[in-house]
């Protein structure tokens, strides 16, 4: 029912009993007069003047202020002890600023000290934060005041450059491409029985900004694929190939169950190129035969003409008609794109690309020196150092030199990168208060974070306050054993010019190498070369804030574990802090491990049993109580264990106490604040082949032996200590490169380098990620590794869509 308007200026029927009316002779309008109601705590003052408007008699409130204050001006004079920072008077001693133009800020010695330890007092009177640009109060932090990193520009004959290095690395891919649609054209030609130069492709109508994946692997279909023109089920040519083959294409090897370590070794070559480098062919093969994975079910095979039937219903598909194959761009778009490209370099003299021998690794030397760290003690070996330039040097000059060491898929180490930006602190608390007020659904992502617990890698929701209080002094458990917490992509939910907008120009500003780096207008960056209706990846940057200790624990370590990353990264230590551990944690530690060791005897005298419905593994699953005593068993599914999102009440977990009198544990503070392990491409085949050997000597998040996993790296659930690097260089003859990363330094890690890093202090890293065209090809190759992989995997998505951002480039 619609509501009902009033009617402006309707008369009442009725005027109130204490009213009282008269007729305006003049104007012969109605005015009323009421009596003022008195209330029992009022005091009527009788020679309280009445104010007449009209006929109309209001009395005086007896306390009404005569005329508003004014607003309290600010005071220029010098006069004030008001702390700029806390907004306080009564902190003592102030520092007045003479930089100051508007009016002389002042910051007490208290701020100075907790929020600007490296600035003097001296400092503070020339110019203070708020003229450095890096005032972290809160209404700095959340103002506007942001120092704008200028578009990165190159002169012409450097854009011809850069584009020829890009068309070089390119072209070999472009080729095979091409090849691989060439290839499919005249298997259709076949089954159709024609011609292949009179075949026509169909092209389906796509619009520019929607993109098509296959149905069985979910990686991005280019340009030619198959499709079925009843249920419109899509496959990719990967997966064609490898159902030719005689192989189940793509991660469908894995709809059996997860198959164990020692039998994913058998595979025909899934992916029809070679392994860059002298990879292993295990590392790329990862697909099993077609009849060794679906039993008891219709196969999905071939017809008798090489014609590819769609799957069956259980397979996403109709299982009732055939797949045709389709084009998205024009028939011969690659094949005349290829054609251009070539010509263009053809008709130009090859570029420099370097590659050569550099005369800063001192082979024979076993010592660093300025430009270079020594890093691995490999024999007859020429690689044993990294490149280690300081930031200043990468100014003034070095992309020559960075290049020679980044095409050879070496690491690179930028050192002070931090004296590159106007010097905002990096501090948790502070980025903690930069972020910005917003009532929206992110507004959760301001108060609470979900962290990982080291110790049985379960997410905890915690306060982002208490989060970053324990960033310095530790937190507990009610064991009395540290709990070591890590934040991955922070802001989880959103970007740092959102979020964080000085910190995030901050962190463009002290890029080195911005013609690889610069994810807006890096002339080398193929990520930004998308067009603007494209859907770009989310290659960061984002922050990465973990607890960490000297000691290695052995348990519950703050570590990132081996993995590959997607594409190129780079990792800048942008603060650190030191958690000392006191004796009765080391203690609580080494009670730990005989309780949990004890645990595993128990476990393997117990023989394991399978439910007749064989969903999952009768394993015990002991609570450790504090005394060390075994407490009740659990029966639980596999590998559900790890994935409980938890309170941290839940687990009691709390910060350590500052006035805890107990001593602090000995031992010799390490120079840097990370340590990393960085594998090269060409050992790649070796390093799995020794998971796969010694993986039960791992333990999971259920302290139980490591069994099962999809993909030894990919799956990222080994860190190799000490002992294991080392067994690892006495079996296979090889070794990472490892290093400590120092506070300021910027660590490049090349697509398809297996790492790993243990923090060694608190750490915040800000990473990003960008792809060059160097490493292009290794990119290519890690997405076809992770369509291998079994759906539902973390890594089974096209998240680069490496192949659709080398045709946009070219």
């Amino acid at each position: 029912m619609p509501k009902r308007k009033r009617t402006q200026g309707a008369p009442r029927e009725a005027l109130p009993s204490d009213s009282t009316t008269k007729e305006n002779a003049a104007g012969g309008r109605i005015t009323a007069s009421r009596t003022a109601r008195k209330h029992k705590k009022d005091h009527v003052d009788q020679d309280t003047p009445s104010v007449g408007i009209g006929d109309m008699q209001f009395g005086k409130r007896s306390n009404a202020p005569a005329v508003a204050a004014p607003k309290k001006s600010r005071r220029t004079d010098g006069t004030s002890n008001m702390c700029h920072q806390c907004q306080r008077n009564d902190r003592g001693r102030v520092i007045h600023c003479r930089g100051c133009t508007n009016y002389r800020r002042r910051y007490c010695v208290e701020c100075i000290k907790r929020w600007y330890p490296h600035l003097t007092e001296d400092d503070f009177a020339t110019h203070c934060p708020f003229c450095r640009n890096i005032c972290n109060c809160k209404a700095c932090l959340r103002s506007h005041i942001i120092n704008e990193v200028d578009k990165w520009s190159v002169s012409e004959d450097m854009k011809v450059k850069f584009s020829l290095r890009i068309l070089y690395f390119l072209l070999p891919w472009l080729k095979e491409f091409q090849q691989e649609e060439m290839e499919e054209k005249n298997i259709e030609a076949i089954v159709q029985g024609v011609d292949a130069c009179k075949l026509e492709v169909p092209q389906v109508n796509c619009p520019g900004d929607m993109r098509i994946y296959c149905d069985n692997c979910k990686t991005s279909i280019v340009d030619f694929h198959r499709t079925c023109k009843k249920c419109s089920y899509d496959l990719c040519l990967s997966c064609c190939r490898e159902l030719r083959q005689g192989l189940n294409p793509g991660s469908l090897a894995q709809l059996g169950g997860k198959c164990g370590l020692q039998q994913r070794n058998s595979h025909n070559k899934a992916a029809n190129q070679e392994p860059s480098n002298g990879h292993n062919d295990m590392l790329t093969d990862s697909a099993v035969p077609l009849e060794d994975c679906i039993q008891n079910s219709r196969p999905w095979k071939l017809k008798s003409n090489r014609s590819i039937p769609c799957p069956p219903k259980r397979l996403g598909g109709c299982g009732s008609s055939l797949l045709e194959l389709k084009c998205l761009f024009k028939e011969k778009f690659i094949s005349d794109l290829f054609e251009k490209a070539n010509s263009v370099v053809n008709s130009r003299s090859m570029p420099d690309l370097g590659g050569s021998k550099c005369s800063c690794l001192a082979e024979s030397s076993d010592v660093s020196n300025e430009i270079s760290r020594k890093s691995a003690y490999r024999k007859n070996s020429s690689d044993n150092h990294l490149y280690c330039p300081s930031a200043r040097d990468v100014r003034d000059g070095g992309l020559d030199h960075f290049q020679e060491h980044w095409l050879k898929g070496q690491p690179v180490i930028v050192r002070d990168v931090l004296t590159l930006s106007s010097g905002l602190s990096w501090e948790p608390m502070v980025m903690w208060r930069a972020l910005r007020e917003t009532r929206d659904k992110k507004e959760h992502e301001r108060l609470s974070v979900m962290a990982v617990e080291s110790l049985t890698l379960r997410e905890v929701d915690v306060k982002l306050c208490m989060f970053f209080k324990g960033y310095t002094c530790g937190t507990v458990d009610l064991e009395g054993l540290p709990v070591l917490l890590k934040l991955k992509d922070w802001p989880q939910h959103s970007s740092f010019e959102d979020r964080l907008p000085r910190h995030g120009a901050e962190f463009m500003s002290m890029l080195p190498f911005r013609e690889y780096t610069d994810p807006k207008s890096g002339p080398l960056n193929l990520a930004v070369k998308l067009p603007n209706d494209v859907k770009k990846p989310d290659l960061g940057p984002k922050a990465y804030i973990e607890y960490g200790v000297a000691q290695e624990l052995g348990i519950g370590d703050s570590v990132t574990k081996i993995h590959c990353d997607t594409c190129d990264a780079i990792y800048i230590l942008t603060h650190t802090d030191e958690i000392k551990l006191r004796v009765k944690r080391i203690e609580a530690i080494e009670k730990k491990k005989e309780s949990l060791s004890k645990m595993l005897e128990s476990q393997i005298l117990q023989a394991s049993q399978i439910d007749p419905d064989g969903s999952h593994t009768k394993q015990p699953v002991l609570d450790v109580a504090p005394d060390g005593q075994e407490g009740k068993s659990e029966h639980i599914p596999d590998g559900q264990a790890c994935c409980k999102k938890i309170k941290v009440g839940e687990i009691g977990i709390s910060l350590e106490s500052k006035d805890d009198k107990d001593p602090l544990a000995e031992g010799n503070q390490p120079e840097g604040s990370a340590l990393w392990d960085i594998f090269r491409r060409e050992d790649v085949g070796e390093l799995q082949q020794y998971l796969k050997k010694h993986a039960e000597e791992f333990r999971d998040c259920n302290y139980e032996p490591v069994i099962q996993v999809d993909h030894p790296i990919h799956d990222s659930c080994f860190y190799l200590t000490n002992e294991h690097k080392r067994k690892l260089k006495e079996e296979y003859g090889i070794e990472p490169w490892t290093f400590e990363q120092k506070l300021g330094e910027a660590v490049f890690v090349p697509a398809g380098c297996p790492y790993q890093v243990r923090n060694l202090k608190s750490c915040v890293k800000v990473a990003l990620e960008f792809v060059s065209p160097e490493n292009m090809r290794e990119c290519i190759r890690l997405t076809e590794e992770f369509r291998l992989l079994p759906k539902g995997h973390r890594l089974n998505e096209d998240k680069l869509e490496a192949a659709v951002l080398n045709l946009c480039v070219l």
